[in-house]
């Protein structure tokens, strides 16, 4: 018989074992609007399997084309910041929030680009 006397860990742990790989081989980035963040390049498969999710189930044409791009463009900068977290929550940094700017070079960035030069 299992000795059952050893608990099972807590959701908090998990969380907080999550966070940590989060922040393995994180960055402070400073943006071309002067803001800094705290991030990491994802990973290829990350990549893949975030373009897949965006693209799924969209509406047909150039409407479509345009939702799934600012979907991606969302995902990817949500996987990419790690501080502050990306989001709509309270305490969370809006997307909306985000310069353009500082969108286009965060996805560039979690694409693999040099973005020493901003």
């Amino acid at each position: 018989m299992k000795d059952l006397s050893i608990a099972a860990s807590a959701a908090e742990e998990f969380e907080h074992a999550a966070e940590e790989r989060r922040r393995q081989g994180a960055e402070l980035l400073t943006l071309p609007s002067g803001l800094t963040v705290l991030a990491r390049r994802p990973k290829a498969l990350v990549l893949l399997r975030l373009t897949g999710q965006c693209v799924e189930g969209n509406l047909p044409g150039q409407a479509g084309e345009l939702l799934a791009e600012a979907r991606l463009v969302v995902a990817l900068v949500q996987e990419t910041v790690v501080e502050p977290r990306i989001g709509t929550g309270e305490g969370e940094l809006h997307p909306d929030w985000i310069a353009d700017r500082d969108l286009y070079f965060l996805v560039r960035y979690a694409g693999g680009q040099d973005v020493s030069n901003g």
